[in-house]
């Protein structure tokens, strides 16, 4: 209990250093308005106004600075060099901008055409083309939910776009599970592994996605909560919040609806900090 007690005082004194107005900042650029709903207006000024303020490390500020260019839909790089000189950030952030520049080309130079601009606008997780993602429940420091979302509701819903993200609709099955072993014995087409309690058995659809570049931690929390969701939503103790919004019905206790089970995964668990490494490491490759 002592040590619970030291740990809580210790993230307390960290997060009233300034953690939280850095959070706040953060959700604020995410989302496009503050927990008020109002919207944010000159959000350059903000990020230098709050990195000022605080005690931001290298990296802290250098992921302020992404996310205030990517939800801006790109930046010219002369602004982007006046920020850089006005937050204090070495040479590693020029690495990790032409690395981000090489996947999203949201670095712009003076020859950009409209057309350039127009493409970066319809990036389908930019909060102003997403749905409206924030609940009730939200707090203040955690109103941003990953892009995934909006993926795995589309797919359960039968409205998702393989033009997107590409997308298996059938397993494919091997013909050799069909054919006799030497004993005559058919294997079945299905195998696995023998579960201790069969009533852990999944009988309805599954959601497999697998991220190239790794999975972060939120996005495994919104897999789970889908999961845990349509567990519920089968037994008959559905959330209140979200009562209004059922307008797709499970056909034959499988196959669309609430009877699906989502799984997640990727390449690796995706941290800020290896997120950050890559970027400066794509820089030195071929576009």
């Amino acid at each position: 209990r002592g040590y619970m007690f030291y740990l809580s005082e210790a993230c307390l004194s960290a997060f009233q250093s300034g953690v939280n107005q850095l959070c706040e900042c953060e959700q604020n650029l995410a989302m496009g308005t503050d927990a008020s709903g109002n919207s944010i207006k000159n959000p350059d000024k903000l990020v230098i106004n709050v990195i000022n303020n605080t005690m931001a490390t290298i990296s802290e500020k250098i992921r302020l600075l992404l996310t205030l260019i990517i939800t801006q839909s790109g930046m010219l790089d002369s602004t982007v060099t006046d920020l850089i000189e006005k937050l204090r950030i070495d040479e590693r952030c020029i690495d990790i901008l032409k690395g981000i520049g090489k996947l999203g080309s949201f670095i712009l130079n003076k020859d950009y055409s409209l057309s350039k601009i127009s493409s970066l606008k319809q990036f389908p997780f930019l909060i102003k083309n997403r749905k409206n993602i924030l609940n009730g429940s939200s707090y203040t420091l955690s109103r941003w939910i990953p892009f995934i979302e909006d993926l795995i509701a589309d797919v359960i819903r039968g409205n998702f776009k393989t033009g997107l993200i590409a997308k298996l609709d059938q397993p494919r099955t091997n013909p050799d599970y069909l054919k006799p072993d030497l004993n005559g014995y058919v294997l079945p087409q299905r195998q696995s592994w023998a579960r201790l309690n069969e009533t852990e058995n999944h009988t309805g659809p599954r959601l497999i996605i697998f991220i190239i570049g790794g999975v972060s931690l939120a996005e495994s929390r919104v897999a789970y909560n889908y999961t845990k969701l349509c567990h519920s939503m089968r037994s008959g103790n559905i959330p209140d919040e979200i009562k209004k919004n059922i307008n797709f019905p499970t056909e034959n206790a499988g196959g669309r609806g609430w009877n699906w089970e989502v799984l997640i995964g990727g390449t690796s668990i995706l941290t800020p900090e290896k997120y950050l490494n890559f970027l400066a490491k794509t820089k030195t490759t071929t576009p």
